[in-house]
Parts: C-alpha cells; sequence; structure tokens
C-alpha cells in the first residue's frame, strides 16, 4: 500500500517534470514498439484496452523508443511495466 502511494506519487513528480506525452508521440512509439514481436502479441491481445487506458499510454508515451531499443535492459524493463499494467486492468 505505502509503496503504490510512493510509486503514485513519483509518476506524478515525472509526469509534471516532462510534461504529458503527445496522442502523436504515443501512436508514433506504438507504431516503433511493434517492430518488437513482444510487443506486437501484447497490443494484438490487448489493443482495445493499449488504446484507452490513461496508464499504458502514458507508459508508452514517455519513453525514448529508440534508447529503449539500444539496451535490453531497458526494453525488459519496458517490457515488465506494460505486463504489470495490463495485469491490472478490468476483465
Amino acid at each position: 500500500m505505502i509503496i503504490e502511494i510512493f510509486a503514485n506519487l513519483c509518476m506524478s513528480m515525472v509526469s509534471f517534470m516532462k510534461g504529458d506525452p503527445t496522442e502523436e508521440k504515443i501512436e508514433r512509439n506504438i507504431k516503433e514498439l511493434q517492430a518488437r514481436e513482444w510487443f506486437r502479441e501484447l497490443y494484438t491481445q490487448n489493443e482495445r484496452f493499449i488504446q484507452t487506458n490513461e496508464n499504458i499510454r502514458h507508459i508508452i508515451g514517455t519513453v525514448k523508443v529508440e534508447k529503449v531499443f539500444q539496451s535490453e535492459r531497458k526494453e525488459e524493463r519496458l517490457k515488465g511495466d506494460i505486463i504489470e499494467a495490463l495485469a491490472g486492468q478490468p476483465v
């Protein structure tokens, strides 16, 4: 519970400092991420949720895809963040 509150607070601070991603950036990042099989699979299974959930769209919109693709560790972290956000979706 405390960890979730802290995580939300940190995310809010980062959002404030970076600003919210634009729809254009989110859509561009989705297209770039679809070059990866793991993302295509997640997107195919969860397209509606990814298109409507603000948290996932924020995660996708704030990432610098070209830098993520340069680091296996960063890519795994992004994948984990997206999977974790998808796990919280209503059934």
